[in-house]
């Protein structure tokens, strides 16, 4: 993949909580168009921080330490001041957690290619993030049909390219990381 299509005006990179996102947090170097889920600014500065949860939206306002240089997204029902928000269109709305929620930023914002890294789905449901998630109760399950569902519907609005060191069926466009590594 030539290094102009992941760092174009029309791509971006949006980074998932799944244990395959954590050796690339600190290997791939900043760049254009970065947006991630939840406490990504732990790990990583990026343009955009989506939550879906209302604790996590609370815990990171709680945390105060918001960036003036990040957009903060989250779910129109937990929107407060600093936090943006926008209707899905209505055929869309099967956002389930940050990451599908994280996907609609990226399009609304007007990104038609979509480098995700950290879909573990097809692994573990795992993540790298799970202190944070003492709220749920459980581990949810990474992938139900209707998220199954989503991607298929999401995958006709725009190129989705799975960053990931196992490829799964779904996956229509792949890359490893390293050569997602070698594209930058």
């Amino acid at each position: 993949m030539p290094q102009s299509q992941l760092i174009s005006p029309a791509s971006c990179v949006v980074w998932w909580s799944g244990p395959s996102a954590q050796p690339l947090l600190a290997s791939t170097p900043r760049i254009p168009h970065e947006i991630g889920c939840n406490h990504i600014e732990q790990w990583r500065s990026v343009d955009s921080v989506v939550a879906y949860d209302r604790q996590i939206v609370q815990n990171l306002i709680k945390q105060d330490t918001f960036n003036v240089n990040t957009q903060y997204w989250t779910q129109r029902v937990w929107s407060q001041p600093g936090w943006q928000s926008f209707t899905i269109d209505k055929h869309y709305q099967q956002v389930h957690d940050s990451g599908t929620l994280a996907v609609e930023v990226a399009l609304h914002l007007g990104h038609r290619m979509i480098h995700i890294v950290g879909a573990d789905w097809h692994v573990t449901n795992d993540s790298i993030q799970q202190e944070h998630y003492a709220f749920r109760g459980h581990k949810p399950n990474k992938m139900p049909e209707r998220k199954r569902n989503w991607l298929a519907r999401v995958s006709s609005r725009c190129e989705i390219v799975w960053v990931h060191p196992v490829r799964a069926p779904w996956m229509r466009h792949y890359l490893t990381p390293d050569a997602f590594l070698n594209a930058l």
